[in-house]
């Protein structure tokens, strides 16, 4: 869902710079690239609403509800969907 636009962006920045500045124009490339330097990741939920919180905390982790606009964390399924 966000690689075309990680894609897109890549291609503004090799628009936008120098012609001898290193800029990959994919994603998956990128990615390969950066495996190999043996950095680990993370995924830290943020809140649907403008991401006005990050549930990173131990004590975060628990919530459901942002604590500034008190939106769900999750979507909730409706009734009749899978």
């Amino acid at each position: 869902m966000w690689q075309p636009s990680f894609n897109q962006m890549l291609v503004l920045l090799k628009e936008t710079h120098p012609a001898e500045n290193f800029i990959l124009q994919d994603y998956y490339i990128t990615l390969k690239l950066i495996s190999k330097l043996g950095l680990s990741t993370i995924n830290i939920d943020c809140c649907i609403d403008d991401g006005c919180m990050l549930f990173y905390s131990d004590k975060d982790k628990q919530l459901i509800k942002c604590k500034f606009c008190h939106k769900f964390r999750y979507k909730t399924k409706r009734a009749g969907r899978s």
